[in-house]
């Protein structure tokens, strides 16, 4: 993805096939790196129902490079990287 309008496309497409989904976050980390910026490093344990019955059960780690800018509330995200820690759990 390359942009809001490629995530929101991907959004809408994942939950379109979707039945029903939950996650929890663990294990957030906070780093503070040169400049401003910090690295957030995070374990997101994703589970989904899908309408054609599969489920899925997945563990992804999540590290954000994050950053503060004038006139925003909220920090903004320069760098997102996701990678599944564990092996696909499929079930039936």
């Amino acid at each position: 993805m390359r942009s809001w309008k490629d995530y929101v496309e991907w959004h809408q497409w994942i939950h379109n096939l979707l039945e029903s989904d939950d996650h929890n976050i663990e294990k957030i980390n906070v780093e503070f790196l040169v400049n401003g910026k910090y690295q957030v490093t995070f374990d997101v344990r994703w589970r989904g129902l899908f309408k054609d019955g599969t489920y899925l059960d997945n563990t992804i780690r999540q590290v954000w490079i994050m950053r503060e800018e004038e006139g925003k509330q909220l920090p903004v995200i320069e760098k997102y990287i996701a990678k599944v820690n564990d092996p696909m759990v499929i079930a039936n």
